[in-house]
């Protein structure tokens, strides 16, 4: 009744509008009770067909968004503007930059939580601002200028009861977070024959016994969507265990397991030594970034607000975390380069040397997601970035950590580099570049730099490689990873 009212209320308000009826004369957008009442009976059979079919591109859109049944809604409240909305855009509400302004306003109202008090105002501002948006390329509605997000609301994410809860259980699905049991992308069919639900990577049991803070233990940084086999499997035991015991029952190879992990933002490295700190305070970050890909928004950050193993981070954690990438070996989410500009035959630059970085970037950014090592070479030896920097004026990591950022919003564009992060370690007194790249949300091509070339190509990692893919090909692999 209410989206119904919405709609009435908005034909009226645009019949007036068009017949030019003085400002305060012109009825008001409304869902409110008085309004509801007031509803025609013609009115109603007006509209109720017209957003009973609407219904149906909602559940469209929220499986597209990995939510899939009701109780993993982030706000029922919402589904009211947002059916008037598809209601009035028809089709055209499923083309890129109008999908892309509805995915938007949505995670803003989730994770601003923005739809848990009275709504019926914000039902009329949203129906209102997001048309004007979305069809006369008009102001960011309200509630997207209004989304706020605290870094440390992460923590005191437990249960169902919090929609910011719901809405990361479903970001993760959305980015790329694999089926443990099958490796494949999370659809609405996995999603119920596998009986995937939230559950934690580090078991309760084992967190109490190893002393984790139980607030630490139970909040949405140690969980993830996992199906109940695999959950089977890891039981109360630590992550070290649980993993030998999935390879041998599902069965699955350690290389492809590591590459589920990575998809779900979990340092497969970290998981597999019983570093809790390492995995949370890694997947902290990610999920930051993961908000703040979703509402376009950056996420406050005061003092105090970073991880709580954030200060048992330091140099000699990073340098054991590269320590470990390098005695594991490259794989389908970690991979090894001497340098990221300087030819090592010539002793130039090169711009063949860029793009193997960028290459690889954008094949994991469109995979599992995944770890380039910058500084060590294929057999594992350290070169170090010391014999790359020759090659630039600013001979230290500022200077290079500024090369590659200008490199990447070139080949990607900045909302795309904001998923890769870069630290540095020291290994045998030479630097190292960690870069962590985040599975994407959406399809990633990358621009050639070099003159008279392809354009943007669509790079993905296959095995231990990367690959480029067009045609039916590219189309298969889409419509696979993001679009089931």
């Amino acid at each position: 009744m209410q989206i119904v009212t919405l709609l009435w209320t908005r034909s009226r308000w645009e019949e007036r509008t068009r017949d030019r009826v003085r400002s305060d004369r012109v009825p008001a957008v409304s869902a409110k009770r008085r309004d509801m009442l007031l509803l025609p009976l013609s009115e109603y059979r007006r509209w109720a067909d017209t957003v009973t079919q609407a219904l149906q591109g909602v559940v469209r859109f929220l499986q597209r968004e990995r939510i899939f049944r009701a109780r993993d809604l982030p706000y029922s409240t919402q589904l009211v503007p947002l059916t008037a909305i598809l209601t009035l855009l028809g089709e055209a509400a499923f083309t890129p930059e109008p999908t892309a302004k509805l995915r938007q306003w949505y995670w803003c109202g989730v994770f601003g939580e923005l739809y848990g008090g009275t709504t019926e105002t914000r039902f009329a501002n949203d129906l209102q601002d997001v048309l004007a948006w979305v069809q006369d390329d008009g102001e960011e509605p309200r509630t997207v200028r209004e989304s706020q997000f605290q870094a440390e609301r992460l923590l005191g994410l437990r249960t169902r009861n919090s929609a910011a809860y719901k809405g990361l259980y479903a970001l993760v699905m959305k980015r790329g977070g694999r089926d443990f049991r099958t490796g494949e992308t999370i659809d609405a069919k996995a999603y119920a024959a596998d009986s995937i639900d939230i559950r934690h990577i580090f078991p309760q049991k084992w967190c109490a016994a190893n002393g984790i803070d139980s607030a630490y233990a139970n909040c949405i940084v140690n969980k993830t969507a996992i199906d109940g086999q695999t959950w089977g499997y890891m039981g109360a035991s630590a992550p070290s265990k649980y993993l030998v015991a999935i390879e041998t029952g599902v069965p699955v190879s350690p290389q492809d397991l590591d590459a589920i992990c990575n998809s779900h933002d979990i340092d497969p490295v970290a998981l597999r030594q019983d570093d809790f700190g390492a995995v949370f305070d890694a997947r902290y970050e990610r999920l930051i970034r993961q908000i703040e890909d979703a509402t376009g928004r950056p996420v406050n950050r005061g003092d105090g607000q970073d991880s709580p193993f954030s200060v048992q981070r330091g140099a000699a954690a990073l340098a054991r975390g590269i320590e470990s990438l390098i005695k594991a070996g490259e794989s389908k989410v970690v991979e090894f380069k001497s340098t990221g500009r300087k030819n090592l035959d010539t002793g130039q630059k090169d711009q063949a040397m860029e793009w193997a970085v960028i290459k690889t970037i954008a094949g994991f950014m469109n995979g599992h997601g995944g770890t380039l090592l910058v500084g060590v070479q294929d057999d594992g030896s350290v070169l170090g970035l010391e014999e790359d920097l020759t090659v630039f004026s600013k001979k230290n990591t500022d200077g290079w950590e500024q090369w590659l950022t200008g490199l990447l919003i070139q080949a990607f564009g900045k909302a795309v580099t904001a998923n890769v992060t870069v630290a540095f370690g020291i290994i045998n007194e030479r630097t190292v570049a960690r870069i962590n790249v985040a599975p994407a949300s959406a399809p990633v091509y990358a621009t050639r730099m070099k003159t008279g070339a392809k354009g943007a190509v669509f790079l993905v990692r296959l095995n231990n490689t990367t690959h480029e893919l067009d045609g039916p090909e590219a189309s298969k692999y889409q419509h696979d990873r993001w679009f089931k």
